[in-house]
């Protein structure tokens, strides 16, 4: 566009004043104590509590869930160029954590909670704090239709408990304490399961 204007490096307005959609001609406050919350009895604005702190077993891992970059939860699972980019997720699990245990890169973990369990190949990393494991959501698909990604990698559904924030009741995905347990190592895997063969 002829009419940008520079603003910083490689920073640019592409759209001059009188073109803009919106106008701001109050002064807004952010506000930050809400009564209504007070009046529940809960903070009134966030606060940190020591109680949000956490402390797992000796023989428990704290599970927490996210995504890789490349998809959107389930939603892209059945993408077959996605797939090809990461075939499936894995646990990761801290070097400190995964060397008590005679756990190694892709080795088969059962992987336990009070409501479920599931197998999932290992990703021994320093990119995780030890008493904490991490997993990939999308994966685990259980319907047959999205034939490139039914039953590849594990779903972090089967083992997350049904726990619920009391504010807004959003699901606290990040509150399930899990059990691990080495089932092959990642020697056996090739061997015996050419499907798991290692890239």
């Amino acid at each position: 566009m002829d009419d940008k204007k520079l603003i910083a490096n490689n920073y640019y307005s592409y759209y001059p004043e009188d073109k803009k959609h919106y106008t701001i001609d109050k002064e807004y406050k952010v506000q930050c104590y809400l009564d209504k919350l007070a009046k529940n009895g809960f903070d009134a604005m966030p606060t940190w509590r020591d109680e949000y702190d956490f402390v797992v077993a000796k023989d428990r891992f704290r599970l927490i869930t996210g995504r890789y970059v490349i998809n959107t939860q389930s939603a892209t699972a059945n993408n077959a160029m996605l797939k090809d980019m990461i075939h499936s997720n894995n646990l990761w699990i801290n070097i400190a954590d995964a060397n008590k245990l005679g756990i190694k890169n892709d080795d088969l973990l059962e992987v336990s909670s009070s409501v479920g369990k599931l197998q999932i190949k290992a990703f021994v990393t320093n990119k995780i704090a030890p008493n904490v494991v991490w997993m990939a959501h999308g994966y685990g698909i259980s319907s047959e239709a999205m034939s490139n990604a039914y039953s590849v990698g594990a779903s972090d559904n089967q083992i997350i408990e049904d726990k619920f924030e009391k504010i807004y009741g959003c699901a606290t995905m990040h509150h399930t304490d899990v059990k691990i347990s080495k089932i092959q190592s990642h020697l056996q895997i090739n061997k015996n399961n050419p499907q798991f063969k290692l890239n």
